[in-house]
């Protein structure tokens, strides 16, 4: 569905933007992506709200959300989801995302 695929596009745009302005807003952006994957089925975007919710939860100390070892697992679904869908539109934004959940 394009509209669905538009939606968590500018959902992951917002998140990128979110992380650099507004980075308490990050959990809710990133939890409507993952909402709107799970009820319309996964896009390449999807992958980039999941790494950034992964993100989120093992920096996420300051929004009472820290919880790395489901962080680490949420980037690393991400990551070998990348390997096997041909998204190479998104993969430098995703592995640079992950890049820093692996920092924890």
């Amino acid at each position: 569905d394009t509209s669905m695929q538009t939606a968590v596009k500018f959902f992951s745009f917002m998140a990128q933007i979110a992380w650099f302005s507004r980075p308490e807003l990050l959990p809710f952006i990133c939890l409507r992506i993952a909402k709107i994957t799970m009820e319309n089925g996964l896009c390449k975007h999807s992958l980039v709200g999941f790494v950034q919710f992964a993100f989120v939860l093992c920096q996420g100390k300051a929004l009472s959300l820290s919880n790395v070892q489901v962080g680490c697992k949420i980037g690393e679904i991400a990551m070998s989801m990348l390997d096997h869908f041909d998204y190479s539109e998104i993969k430098t934004s995703v592995v640079q995302i992950y890049s820093y959940v692996q920092q924890h």
